[in-house]
């Protein structure tokens, strides 16, 4: 039974506040040290750095985590020398299990790291031999120095606006200066010129895919260059199959990466697979419950699936962890702009604007509501308000913004040029929603809103004739083999099933591709889990979808169903040929 831990982030007991830095970044990466230990199930970043400077008793914070243990710990550093303690509580009873108190010169920050990760990890261990040391390699040369220059980047990153964003890109630059070869530098330039691709300016994703291949060359265990590489993939190279391989390829090296499942299930949303992203979402917040960021992002995929209601408890389940949290109050006001309901959704967009903080800021989804309730002057207030934040900072992408006032105001050639602008500078957010956000239902009838889906290579997961593919609520078939192997796929996009001795094949749509996977696992457990009048038992060896298998052919001697569209033939048996037949007379019908 694995134990449960979260780690606090630790304490900063130095004379001076500009350690601050070192005591997130400490935490962060003993975090990521834990979290690679098979017997320990560590909660996330995001849950950790929640709870910071929050006066709850441990009971509060195992009930809304469901941990057992919390790790606290503090640092003081002075002179040349730095020392950590720590303490280990036990949730339920709130004592004290142990505590202990490390030593070392400044000069050896990174040992005393490993010496505290190892101390945690024999703790915990339940063998009857001590876990082995840990020995972390992930700063060349063991150079302090370097590494406090990619704390600092870290600190700068989790601020997460774009000035930040670059001070970190500085930092680390500095560390290379010294360390050519460190992966983590990389992979950090690499997180943060993704955030400014996307919001600043395109030139910051071909940075972002050159630091991501060098991390990923220097350490190729690292998860987050993969999603990065994902990221440029995506709203960069319209590379949607080539973005999941990416993210795939962090989820083989951590499955229960709520980060990567997170990025998996917006991936999947934007491609129109609307239940397989919900479930993607629900895997994230599971694994990092108290990140608003992920639950918020499940609202979405709610939202973008037509089940507004649902959304809105995941977007008010957010402001119950955050009352604050911004992107829950904008989130609100379109999900009610989705049904028309003006009024609900002009009190949570004035609330969000004014939550922003900055008169010219918060504006965004406010201008097209003004435009809908036939509030003209207001919508052009909204307009001359982008205009004058336009002047101020020139570097702010805000083509979108203008896009939606004047959609909102009817003007639907005006916004597709502020739309064609926004997706020329690769704006993330426009190309993220452009194909799934209810707001441009109805612009599907002018030919330009197709010419951009197709140049964002967007347009073959919809259906032909110019009309979005409506997603089906189709349930998802969750199959773990005796190998331990495991498959999701929609019940809506599963081909066929066949039996192949102790194993059985699954084929299925991916997308526009066929995909086949062989898992060790018999017919008769696969047929157990498929609730689907339409997935049929046609022979002993085949489950067929009538979905695709809706004709027959062959002869009185061998009745079999047909694919039409790969020509693919399944036998059907003697004894079931009265069953298919009247299956698919009920499926016609």
């Amino acid at each position: 039974m694995k134990i449960s831990l979260l780690v606090l982030p630790f304490r900063n007991w130095s004379s001076s506040t500009q350690d601050d830095f070192l005591c997130d970044g400490i935490t962060e990466e003993l975090i990521y040290t834990l979290t690679r230990l098979d017997h320990l199930q560590v909660a996330s970043r995001a849950s950790s750095f929640f709870f910071k400077d929050k006066d709850l008793q441990p009971k509060e914070i195992g009930e809304q985590l469901g941990i057992s243990h919390m790790l606290e710990g503090s640092i003081r550093r002075y002179e040349e020398k730095i020392r950590i303690n720590i303490h280990l509580t036990d949730v339920d009873t709130g004592f004290t299990v142990w505590s202990e108190s490390f030593n070392q010169p400044y000069q050896d920050l990174l040992n005393l790291q490993d010496e505290v990760a190892t101390f945690v990890a024999q703790k915990f261990s339940e063998q009857k031999t001590p876990a082995p040391s840990i020995q972390s390699d992930l700063v060349p040369n063991n150079d302090v120095h370097a590494y406090e220059l990619y704390l600092q980047g870290l600190y700068h990153y989790n601020q997460y606006t774009m000035d930040e964003m670059e001070k970190a890109v500085a930092c680390c630059k500095q560390a290379l200066v010294r360390q050519p070869d460190f992966a983590l530098a990389y992979a950090l330039i690499a997180s943060c010129s993704v955030a400014l691709g996307g919001y600043i300016h395109p030139r910051y994703y071909q940075i972002a895919k050159q630091t991501a291949f060098k991390a990923i060359q220097l350490n190729p265990a690292l998860i987050e260059p993969h999603l990065s590489l994902a990221m440029v993939k995506a709203f960069y190279d319209y590379d949607w199959p080539g973005a999941m391989s990416s993210i795939q390829k962090a989820l083989e090296l951590d499955i229960r990466s709520a980060e990567a499942l997170r990025m998996k299930g917006i991936m999947e949303i934007i491609m129109g697979q609307g239940e397989k992203s919900i479930y993607s979402h629900e895997l994230a917040t599971k694994y990092d419950p108290m990140n608003t960021l992920f639950i918020n992002s499940q609202g979405w995929a709610l939202d973008y699936s037509g089940r507004f209601e649902g959304a809105r408890r995941e977007y008010l389940r957010t402001l119950d962890i955050d009352p604050n949290f911004r992107p829950a109050m904008e989130s609100l006001g379109f999900s009610y702009i989705y049904e028309e309901k003006w009024k609900e959704a002009e009190n949570w967009l004035v609330r969000y604007q004014k939550a922003v903080g900055h008169p010219l800021k918060g504006w965004f989804g406010l201008g097209y509501l003004y435009g809908k309730m036939q509030s003209v002057d207001k919508a052009y207030e909204v307009i001359a308000i982008h205009n004058q934040r336009q002047a101020e900072d020139s570097r702010e992408n805000l083509a979108l913004d203008y896009a939606l006032v004047y959609l909102g105001l009817g003007d639907k050639q005006k916004a597709l040029s502020f739309l064609r602008q926004a997706v020329d500078s690769h704006h993330i957010w426009t190309i993220a929603r452009l194909g799934i956000d209810p707001i441009f239902h109805e612009l599907h009838t002018e030919e330009q809103y197709w010419q951009l889906m197709d140049r964002l290579k967007l347009t073959p997961y919809y259906r032909e004739g110019k009309t979005l593919e409506v997603t089906e609520s189709s349930p998802l078939l969750v199959i773990q083999s005796d190998t331990k192997e495991k498959l999701e796929v929609l019940l809506s996009e599963l081909l066929y099933v066949e039996a192949q001795g102790n194993y059985t094949k699954f084929v299925y749509l991916d997308g526009l591709d066929i995909r086949e996977r062989l898992l060790r696992i018999p017919l008769s457990a696969v047929k157990d889990k498929i609730d689907s009048e339409n997935i049929i038992h046609c022979h002993r060896s085949y489950l067929a979808n009538l979905k695709f298998f809706n004709s027959l052919s062959g002869s009185s001697r061998q009745l079999n169903l047909l694919c039409k569209q790969t020509s693919t033939k399944l036998p059907i048996s003697r004894n079931k040929e009265a069953f298919v037949k009247k299956s698919l007379t009920k499926f016609e019908a």
